[in-house]
C-alpha cells in the first residue's frame, strides 16, 4: 500500500489484470456451456447425460461471478469458508 493506507498504482494494475483474467474464464465458461448444451441436444444416452452434466457445472460456475467479482474488487469482503456468505467457498467447507 501506498502511503496513507491508500492502494499503490502496482496494487490497481494487479487488480485490473487479475479481474480482466478472471472475465475471460467466465467469457470462455459462457462459451462452453452453450456448446455443450447445444452438443446435448444432438447426443444420445449416456453421452446426452454427460453432456448436460459439464453443462450443468458450467452454470454452476457462471452463477458465482457476481460473488467472485466482488471478492476481486472490494479488498475489504474477507475470504471465507462459510458457502452462504462466501462469494467463492472451499469445498470442503459445511452447508
Amino acid at each position: 500500500m501506498a502511503a496513507g493506507g491508500a492502494p499503490s498504482a502496482a496494487y490497481h494494475a494487479a487488480q485490473a489484470a487479475l479481474v480482466a483474467a478472471v472475465d475471460a474464464v467466465f467469457t470462455a465458461a459462457r462459451q462452453e456451456e452453450v456448446d455443450l448444451s447445444a452438443a446435448a441436444q444432438t447426443a444420445e444416452g449416456a453421452e446426452k447425460s454427460a453432456l448436460r452434466a459439464q453443462a450443468g457445472a458450467v452454470r454452476s460456475l457462471l452463477e458465482h461471478k457476481q460473488g467472485l467479482r466482488v471478492f476481486l474488487t472490494d479488498p475489504r469482503v474477507p475470504p471465507t469458508t462459510t458457502r452462504r456468505n462466501a462469494p467463492c467457498a472451499a469445498r470442503s467447507s459445511p452447508g
